[in-house]
């Protein structure tokens, strides 16, 4: 049984974490895409964004979802926006059943408060429990610093144990 990686990523900076996550654990990487993109800038971007993250609106993704029998730990990678989870996310997340798996978080924001994301993905992943979560602020390779908190995050993931971050973001 094996790893799966589902991402969202607007900007780059989950799909940089991803590229680094996907390479260390040999993981399948499932980047999501939806059929409406969302502006990448501006006004529109934060106005369609935040309205739909905050209502959470499902959106329709035009990835196709796999059949997830095969992987034993999927791994859920997320941009914060207006303090939740990213629409596609917590549009894939109501579509699966993650009930029998091992979840980790992988979260990325430009500051500020992740509990109500973390909260929301804790409530559709309907998982025994997040085993773990990463949390980076904005990040990006000309700025890494995390890369031994990463590896960290990764070696719990491989042997399937309780990932608790020490200290701050």
């Amino acid at each position: 049984m094996g790893f799966l990686l589902v991402s969202y990523s607007l900007t780059g900076h989950v799909q940089f974490l991803c590229e680094i996550i996907a390479t260390r654990l040999g993981c399948e990487h499932l980047p999501l895409a939806v059929k409406r993109p969302y502006p990448s800038q501006g006004f529109a971007k934060f106005y369609r964004g935040g309205r739909d993250a905050t209502f959470h609106w499902p959106v329709r993704l035009a990835t196709p979802i796999p059949d997830l029998s095969s992987f034993s730990t999927v791994i859920i990678a997320t941009p914060v926006w207006a303090s939740t989870v990213s629409p596609p996310i917590d549009s894939f997340l109501r579509k699966v059943d993650l009930s029998q798996k091992k979840v980790y978080v992988v979260i990325s924001c430009s500051g500020g408060d992740t509990r109500r994301c973390q909260q929301r993905i804790h409530a559709l992943a309907k998982s025994n429990g997040v085993l773990g979560s990463f949390l980076s602020i904005d990040p990006k390779e000309e700025t890494w610093e995390r890369d031994a908190q990463l590896a960290s995050f990764c070696t719990a993931v491989m042997q399937g144990t309780i990932y608790e971050e020490e200290g701050s973001v």
